[in-house]
């Protein structure tokens, strides 16, 4: 009975506290407690990291923000001959350090996103203002602030991490120490509740590790996707033709108004043979109608004035 009683007791512990001994809960935090307890370690600092990952931060921290810098050109261009321009645009993949992200193009128009090494930039955008587009815009803008809370998430992660593998340890030992006490007693009943409660809480723990690795690999990939961005300068390009004498739109319009004129005769010989037979036909029932009313009109004052003299 009294393995039973320290049995439910250590699992109670383990399951909401995570305790990294048999004794004291209040002395084993789980790695949810540990989690907690880095704020108390690492002071107003890291409660003030936190509160980034929460309140949108406006300004950056620090005298570092301009080597994080990310520079992207916004064009347009109108062009006579649209073949000719698309095509020194597309020209510039046969350069190493030019990496085309997207391409769309059609009879009209034909838009590029692409980026450029910080050391060719210059000699592209002299390519691009060649072209003279209609208007050509630069946006600086830093992603320290991005970067910044990547690694603040990561390092929280990788804290909790810690904290839930020493748990997940700790556990696996005290369940051991457990059970080898409930052998020596030959508690047959308590040692087959040890053994199941000790499989649900290493299964839970590991999954909840199994999470934790997952979202910390992610944002390792976002961050790494952030910083490979300082590398480059990203251009974005829309190409559209100017077209005086448009065949095409000059053929659509005939096709469309001799459709409309064949709609408005179709409408007009309808108007005069069947609209018309069916008003024909309308004027008949109406007079019908009225001859009716006559009669009984006629006839009901004959009627009427038959049984007045009466």
């Amino acid at each position: 009975m009294s393995v039973a009683v320290w049995f439910f007791s250590f699992a109670f512990r383990t399951a909401f506290y995570g305790g990294n001994n048999m004794i004291s809960p209040s002395s084993a935090p789980s790695y949810d407690m540990g989690y907690d307890m880095m704020y108390e370690e690492d002071g107003v600092a890291m409660k003030e990291l936190s509160m980034r990952n929460v309140i949108i931060n406006q300004g950056t921290i620090g005298s570092d923000a301009e080597e994080f810098e990310v520079t992207e050109y916004y064009g347009n261009i109108k062009t006579g001959n649209l073949d000719k321009t698309c095509g020194r645009i597309e020209e510039l993949k046969g350069f190493d350090y030019v990496i085309f992200e997207n391409s769309n193009r059609d009879d009209r128009n034909c838009s590029y996103t692409f980026k450029v090494k910080n050391e060719n930039a210059e000699e592209v955008l002299a390519t691009v203002k060649d072209l003279k587009p209609e208007n050509l815009n630069a946006n600086t803008t830093t992603i320290k602030n991005v970067v910044d809370d990547y690694t603040s998430e990561v390092e929280i992660l990788e804290k909790k991490l810690t904290s839930l593998e020493k748990t997940l340890t700790d556990a696996q030992s005290a369940y051991d120490d457990i059970t080898v006490l409930a052998t020596r007693t030959q508690d047959v009943a308590s040692l087959a509740k040890i053994i199941d409660s000790k499989i649900q809480l290493i299964e839970r723990l590991t999954t909840e590790r199994i999470n934790i690795k997952e979202q910390i690999d992610r944002l390792n990939r976002a961050k790494a996707d952030q910083l490979d961005k300082i590398d480059y300068t990203y251009f974005r390009l829309n190409v559209s033709e100017i077209i005086i004498f448009d065949g095409k739109a000059l053929k659509d319009s005939w096709i469309y108004e001799v459709r409309q004129f064949i709609n408005e005769f179709n409408r007009m010989l309808q108007d005069i043979s069947v609209n018309l037979a069916s008003y024909l036909l309308m004027l008949i029932k109406i007079a019908i109608y009225l001859l009716i009313a006559l009669l009984v009109a006629k006839y009901g004052w004959i009627a009427v004035k038959k049984l007045w003299k009466m």
